[in-house]
C-alpha cells in the first residue's frame, strides 16, 4: 500500500533524501505547495537560480517519490512577491511565451534560461556583497602570488579564520561562513597553523566552520573534483548552517594536476574554478608563485589574469621580519591597499621525542615597523633611477601586455637611456654612456628597484 501524499510526509522524506546529499540547512527553508501522485509543486526562496533550484531540491524531491512508491511530475518553483498591475499582465504574457516554447531552440535541442535583468529594475544600487569589507566579494576569483617563505599561507589562512569565526579582520566588517581549504600540497603544516591560529586568537574551534581538504584534486581534465569540491563545500551550511564564503586552492600549480601553466591549461583551470564558483556563490582564492625571471607578476599565462577579479602580491625584504601583502589590482574595489604583518611563533606542545611542535601566525605590523626595502642605490645606478622616474612621471602610461603590470605606467628603454644620458650617467663618449646605463639597468633590475620587458620599463 502507498503511503499517503501529505504535504508534512512528503517533506519530511524530501529532507531525509536531501540530507544524504548534504542540503540540510536549504531543505529546511522549503514549503509545498500541491502534491498529488501525478504532480508536486515545490517552493523554495526566491534567491536561487532556476539550474540551482533542480540541482539542489529536484532531486531530492524525486527520490522522496520514489521512496513512497509515487512516480510524479515534479514542478519546482521559486517564490516571488506580487507584481505591479502596470507589470502583470506583460509578467503574464512572457510567461506564457517561455512556457509555451518549452526551453527549445530551432534544432530541438533544450537550451539553458539566462537570467536577465532590464533597465527598469536596476534603479536601486546594488550593494556589494563584501563578507570581508572592501576587500573579498562573493563568487570573485581571487589570485595571492609571492616568492618561497613570504608568509602568503599564514596570511591566507588567518584571513580564512576571521571569515569562519566572524570576526573583524584589520578594523574590516566580515560576515561569517564556512571555508573550504584545498591544502593540495600537504595537509601537517596547515593543521598546525590553523591550531597555532586558534590557540592565539582563544577559539575552541568546535563552533568554527572552517575545512581542510587533504588530498591531492586534479581540477583540470574532467569534471570529477570539480563536483567533488562543489559537493565539499556545501557541507559547512549542512554542518554549522552557515552559508559558504571562501574556497582556497593552495596551490594553483597543483591544481594543474601536470597541465601546463604556460598554455591552454591555464583556461581551462578558470573554467573550472568558474563552476565552483557559480555552484557554491563562495569566492575562491589561489595560492601561486611569482615569475622565475624576477620580471614582476604572476607565472603563468595571461588567460589568467584576465579572468581574475582580484590580484595580490606578498614580498618580504630579504633578511626582514616584516612581509607586506598588496592589492595589485581590482574590479570592483579600490586597489593599493596593503597589510604589512609579521609572524608569531606559537608553541603546541611536543612531539613524540619530547621535543617542542611550533607553528606560526600572521600578525598585523605597524607602519613604522615596515623596514625600508632594499639597499642603498649609488652612483650611475641612482642617477637612472631617478632618471626613470623622471619620465614616468611626464610620459608614463599604463599597458596591457602580458607580464607587465596593468596599473604601472611605463616608458621606453630607449627614453630610459636618453635621460639618464641627459642627466649625466657618464661623462664618456656614447660607448660610455651605453656601458654606465646597461650597468645600472641591470643593477636596479636585481634589487628589484625597475624592471624591464619587451622594451619597457617600469618601477614596481
Amino acid at each position: 500500500m502507498l503511503s499517503p501524499l501529505t504535504p508534512d510526509i512528503v517533506l519530511t522524506t524530501v529532507r531525509a533524501c536531501g540530507n544524504e546529499d548534504g542540503y540540510r540547512f536549504w531543505l529546511s527553508r522549503l514549503s509545498l505547495q500541491r502534491c498529488s501522485a501525478q504532480t508536486a509543486r515545490l517552493a523554495v526562496p526566491d534567491y536561487f537560480h532556476r539550474e540551482q533550484i533542480e540541482n539542489r531540491f529536484g532531486g531530492a524531491l524525486r527520490s522522496a517519490f520514489n521512496r513512497l512508491g509515487y512516480k510524479a511530475k515534479i514542478i519546482v518553483d521559486a517564490l516571488s512577491a506580487p507584481l505591479p498591475p502596470e507589470r502583470a499582465s506583460r509578467e503574464a504574457r512572457a510567461a506564457v511565451d517561455a512556457r509555451a516554447a518549452q526551453d527549445l531552440s530551432p534544432s530541438g535541442l533544450r537550451v539553458r534560461e539566462l537570467p536577465m535583468f532590464y533597465a527598469g529594475n536596476m534603479r536601486e544600487p546594488v550593494d556589494l556583497d563584501d563578507f570581508v569589507e572592501g576587500l573579498l566579494l562573493a563568487k570573485s576569483l581571487n589570485l595571492i602570488y609571492g616568492a618561497p617563505k613570504t608568509g602568503k599561507t599564514f596570511f591566507v589562512v588567518d584571513l580564512g579564520l576571521h571569515v569562519a569565526t566572524g570576526r573583524e579582520w584589520r578594523d574590516r566588517a566580515v560576515d561569517r561562513g564556512g571555508v573550504l581549504y584545498l591544502a593540495l600540497e600537504g595537509n601537517v603544516g596547515i593543521r598546525n597553523r590553523v591550531n597555532a591560529w586558534l590557540q592565539r586568537h582563544g577559539a575552541s574551534g568546535e563552533d568554527v566552520p572552517f575545512a581542510i581538504v587533504p588530498v591531492s584534486l586534479d581540477l583540470l581534465h574532467g569534471d570529477g573534483d570539480v563536483e567533488a569540491v562543489i559537493a565539499s563545500a556545501r557541507r559547512p551550511a549542512a554542518d554549522f548552517g552557515v552559508p559558504i564564503r571562501l574556497i582556497v586552492i593552495d596551490t594553483l600549480s597543483r591544481a594543474l594536476a601536470g597541465g601546463d601553466e604556460n598554455g591552454p591549461d591555464m583556461g581551462l583551470l578558470v573554467r573550472a574554478a568558474d563552476q565552483i564558483r557559480e555552484a557554491t556563490g563562495a569566492a575562491i582564492i589561489l595560492i601561486h608563485h611569482p615569475r622565475k625571471d624576477g620580471s614582476g607578476g604572476e607565472r603563468g599565462h595571461g588567460s589568467l589574469r584576465g579572468a581574475l577579479d582580484m590580484r595580490i602580491e606578498v614580498k618580504r625584504d630579504e633578511g626582514g621580519e616584516i612581509a607586506t601583502v598588496r592589492v595589485i589590482e581590482a574590479r570592483d574595489i579600490e586597489s593599493g591597499a596593503a597589510f604589512p604583518f609579521r609572524l608569531e611563533v606559537v608553541d603546541l606542545g611536543k612531539n613524540r621525542r619530547g621535543k617542542p611542535i611550533t607553528s606560526c601566525v600572521a600578525i598585523p605590523a605597524d607602519a613604522a615597523e615596515v623596514e625600508p626595502r632594499g639597499p642603498k642605490v649609488t652612483g650611475a645606478a641612482e642617477i637612472a633611477r631617478t632618471a626613470l622616474a623622471n619620465r614616468l612621471a611626464t610620459e608614463g602610461q599604463p599597458v596591457s601586455l602580458d607580464g607587465i603590470p596593468s596599473n604601472l605606467p611605463t616608458v621606453s628603454v630607449e627614453a630610459w637611456r636618453q635621460e639618464a644620458n641627459r642627466c649625466g650617467i657618464s661623462t664618456g663618449g656614447d660607448e660610455a654612456q651605453r656601458k654606465a646605463f646597461q650597468r645600472a639597468t641591470e643593477k636596479l633590475c636585481g634589487m628589484k628597484l625597475a624592471c624591464i620587458r619587451d622594451g619597457l620599463a617600469w618601477m614596481p
